[in-house]
């Protein structure tokens, strides 16, 4: 039976040598992130970005002192983050850092949390909706970063199949060997539900660009006018089966809505400053 998925035994025991060396790794890494925290977090085969480019002036990742969290946030004022509740809820505030960079391990840029305010209404489980916080800053923004404006979502009536760009910090690939959490990336998928009136909006993956296990917190953007406007927060991908840990990437990502909780995020932001 070995033969039929080996050229020889030698190979076997090449094989079988690896992986007992990447479960080693995986139980021995400090800083390794297990399923669960990173299920509703990156974009599969998305390209490598940086600020020079429009999504990456407008995206930060969202971490700790140590790095071992990883999250993604949007810019919507000169001190204020936009992300994920469950990025967050846990979090304490003084350990929390804001990074401006590709890498998520940039520690030359990043910038301290000053205080972080979640939905009142989140109660631990993404699939309801609220899943929305605002992080403040100490100090403001670096110049050669851009603030969304928020209030544009609530204007727009979109069809189903718009392109929608993504960006994250989380995973590019799925599976037992996906990897690359940590770089920031982007990727273009299509919309497939969405009222201004809906606590979420859906997105469709089929084409494998999309959101999955890292990318929590980050935007999915609509160009329009030549700017971008952020549409929603990435909250979650629905399990590949019921009690799994692990993602279904390929189908559809979860979003919660921008224009249904505009009242909050700006009374919010008011509040922060």
């Amino acid at each position: 039976m070995v033969l039929r998925f080996f050229n020889s035994m030698e190979n076997f025991m090449k094989m079988t040598t690896f992986l007992a060396l990447i479960l080693l790794l995986a139980s021995c890494g400090k800083s390794e992130l297990s399923s669960t925290e990173i299920l509703s977090s990156s974009i599969m085969s998305g390209t490598k970005i940086d600020s020079r480019d429009e999504l990456g002036k407008v995206t930060v990742g969202v971490t700790d002192a140590d790095s071992t969290k990883i999250c993604t946030g949007s810019i919507i004022s000169s001190n204020i983050i936009l992300t994920a509740a469950h990025c967050v809820e846990k979090q304490d505030a003084k350990k929390m850092r804001i990074v401006f960079g590709s890498k998520i391990t940039d520690s030359k840029n990043t910038v301290k949390v000053e205080a972080v305010a979640v939905h009142k209404d989140y109660f631990h489980n993404t699939s309801v909706g609220n899943d929305l916080a605002l992080i403040k800053i100490e100090g403001t923004v670096p110049s050669k970063y851009k603030v969304l404006d928020i209030e544009r979502s609530s204007l727009l009536t979109l069809e189903k199949g718009t392109p929608i760009q993504v960006a994250g910090f989380g995973k590019n690939k799925t599976g037992f060997f996906g990897g690359g959490a940590g770089t920031l990336r982007k990727g273009q998928v299509s919309l497939d539900q969405y009222s201004a009136e809906e606590k979420l909006l859906v997105l469709d993956q089929s084409n494998e660009n999309g959101i999955c296990n890292g990318d929590s917190g980050g935007g999915a953007f609509v160009e329009v006018d030549g700017e971008l406007v952020q549409l929603g927060v990435n909250s979650y991908v629905p399990s590949k089966k019921k009690g799994s840990s692990t993602g279904d990437c390929k189908s559809k990502s979860y979003l919660t809505n921008i224009a249904f909780y505009l009242d909050w995020i700006q009374m919010t932001m008011a509040e922060l400053n």
